[in-house]
C-alpha cells in the first residue's frame, strides 16, 4: 500500500516559487529546493520531472499568485484615470524581490524554450490590453500620445519598478519617481 501524501502541493509550489525569484534559475541547485520544500530529491522528481519542470511549475505558480491580478486590473481599466491609478498601484505593490518574469528575462540564455515563452506570453498579453485600453482613450480623443510607444513604456516602468525597489528601499524615492513618471504619462493626452 502507497504511503500517504504528507505534504501540501501548494506550499511546495510557493517554496520552489521563493527560492527561484530570490536567486534565479541558475542560482538555484535542486539541493537547495530539496533543503526548502522538505522534500526527497525523488518526491520532488516524481512531481516535476526535472529543475526545468520545477522552474516552469514555479513560473505558473507565480503568474496566478501575482501577474494574473495585474492583468485583472489592467482588463478593469476604461479611463486615462483608471490607467493612472493602475500605474499608480505598483507603488504599494509587494514586489521587493522584483519580479520573477523580469528576473528570468535577464537568464534568458539559461532558460529552455517553454518556460521563455511563458513569460513572453504574459508581456504580450500586457501589451495588448494596453494597446487596446490605449487605442480606445485615442478614438474617444482622450490620449494623444503614441499607443504603442506608451504601452511599452508603461510594461517596462511596471516590472523595472519593481526591480529598482528591490534595490532602493526608500519609499519616499520611489514614490516621487512614481509621481513623476504618472505626470509624464497624463501629459500625452
Amino acid at each position: 500500500m502507497a504511503r500517504p501524501i504528507e505534504y501540501d502541493k501548494q506550499e511546495v509550489l510557493d517554496r520552489i516559487t521563493r527560492a527561484f525569484w530570490l536567486k534565479g534559475y541558475e542560482g538555484t541547485s535542486v539541493s537547495e529546493l530539496v533543503t526548502e520544500t522538505q522534500l526527497n530529491t525523488r518526491t520532488m522528481y516524481n512531481l516535476f520531472e526535472d529543475k526545468t519542470g520545477l522552474f516552469q511549475a514555479a513560473l505558473e505558480n507565480y503568474h496566478v499568485a501575482n501577474l494574473q491580478s495585474i492583468l485583472d486590473k489592467l482588463k478593469n481599466c476604461y479611463s486615462l484615470q483608471d490607467l493612472v491609478e493602475f500605474i499608480e498601484s505598483f507603488a504599494n505593490s509587494e514586489y521587493l524581490n522584483g519580479c520573477l518574469f523580469v528576473n528570468t528575462l535577464s537568464e534568458q540564455n539559461t532558460i529552455n524554450g517553454k518556460s521563455l515563452k511563458f513569460v513572453r506570453d504574459y508581456f504580450i498579453e500586457c501589451e495588448e490590453l494596453l494597446v487596446e485600453k490605449l487605442s480606445k482613450l485615442k478614438s474617444e480623443n482622450k490620449f494623444s500620445g503614441s499607443v504603442s510607444a506608451t504601452a511599452n513604456m508603461i510594461i517596462c516602468f511596471m516590472h523595472g519598478y519593481s526591480n529598482f525597489v528591490k534595490l532602493n528601499k526608500e519609499q519616499k524615492g520611489n514614490q516621487e519617481m512614481l509621481e513623476q513618471f504618472v505626470s509624464l504619462f497624463s501629459k500625452s493626452h
